[in-house]
């Protein structure tokens, strides 16, 4: 289920007045592209922006969540809130809307009995601009807005600056206002164990699944990753590198959705990841992980700080002892490899 709508709202502004709007301008696009246009008195543009998302969908639930969330890391903590969500509002026909395909396809994994539709093509700048914590109807249908987010400019996130350590899916859990998480476990469809065909050339039964790419995180040099996957493979394993784009000039890669990313993660020996948001996804997999902290992009927060706030050895369900992670400013980067390397021959990998 998908909800396909232009990316109207991104060059598009308005002027209200005691709330009501008195003005629209910018630019709309049409047959012939993106054209000005000035309304007076229009209708506002968070009732166009709500009408494009629920008029197709809503006569088919009793109630509506609409879920904003910053990247993939907070995708995947929600999944873990949906059910504590579900009971306390006590709904039988619900639905969750996503502005992200990636977000859909993760949230099927954990909850395929409740619909999920995708805005893709709704800007994040309008989820931004429209959506307070809030619940409001829509046609006589509940709808709640759920922020499992916190922005870069939020005060809370600012904190982390200062030496703030709460681990970040209690942060986010206090700000859904939930109290436990739900122990959800991945459910694979024929489509998402089709990936073994995809990799053909990859040594299913004897490779290292590798993530070198982040977000929000530092990259580290490609160096990095090429002395790790050389020396893997001098000891005769296989590596598998998951890039946004498919390609990895390094390792073996292919195009995966993030479930068959997952599923094809099962069958690894090991995981070695900078930090990322996808690496989360990972945790629950009992196979040893890897995981390197660098500095954060957008915020100044060093590695060391990353390290206290989004240690994996703090979210749900998690087996801490398949668990070993690294600060790239306490240990030099060849320190790092040669740990992991070490530490991986002394696991009990399959």
């Amino acid at each position: 289920m998908q909800l396909i709508k232009n990316q109207k709202f991104d060059k598009e502004n308005e002027i209200t007045l005691l709330n009501i709007p008195v003005f629209q301008y910018g630019k709309k696009f049409g047959s012939n592209g993106y054209k000005k246009y000035l309304s007076i008195f229009p209708k506002s543009l968070e009732q166009e922006f709500l009408y494009e998302i629920l008029e197709p969908i809503y006569k088919k639930h009793d109630y509506i969540f609409i879920v904003r969330t910053l990247g993939i890391g907070e995708a995947y903590i929600f999944n873990f809130m949906v059910d504590e969500i579900i009971n306390k509002h006590k709904v039988k026909s619900p639905c969750f809307i996503t502005p992200r395909e990636i977000y859909k396809d993760m949230f099927r994994l954990y909850h395929n009995d409740i619909p999920c539709y995708v805005t893709e093509y709704i800007t994040p700048r309008s989820y931004n601009t429209f959506l307070k914590h809030r619940i409001l109807k829509y046609k006589g249908i509940p709808v709640e807005v759920i922020h499992a987010t916190i922005s870069e400019s939020d005060q809370i996130f600012r904190n982390f600056a200062k030496g703030f350590i709460e681990p970040y899916p209690n942060v986010i859990k206090k700000l859904i206002d939930t109290k436990n998480f739900s122990n959800i476990t991945p459910q694979f469809k024929d489509t998402d164990k089709n990936v073994i065909n995809l990799v053909k050339d990859l040594n299913i039964s004897n490779f290292v699944f590798l993530l070198p790419e982040a977000q929000s995180i530092l990259p580290l040099p490609d160096k990095f990753w090429v002395k790790i996957t050389n020396i893997l493979n001098s000891y005769g394993y296989d590596v598998y590198v998951n890039t946004k784009d498919g390609f990895s000039e390094y390792g073996k890669s292919a195009k995966l959705t993030i479930s068959q990313a997952l599923y094809l993660a099962n069958f690894s020996k090991a995981i070695i990841s900078l930090r990322c948001g996808f690496v989360e996804l990972f945790s629950q997999l009992n196979i040893p992980k890897f995981v390197v902290y660098n500095n954060f992009r957008y915020v100044s927060i060093s590695s060391t700080q990353m390290k206290k706030i989004f240690s994996l050895k703090n979210y749900p369900f998690v087996n801490r002892d398949t668990i070993f992670e690294y600060d790239i400013v306490e240990l030099e980067q060849d320190k790092i490899i040669e740990n992991i390397l070490t530490q991986l021959g002394g696991q009990n990998v399959r």
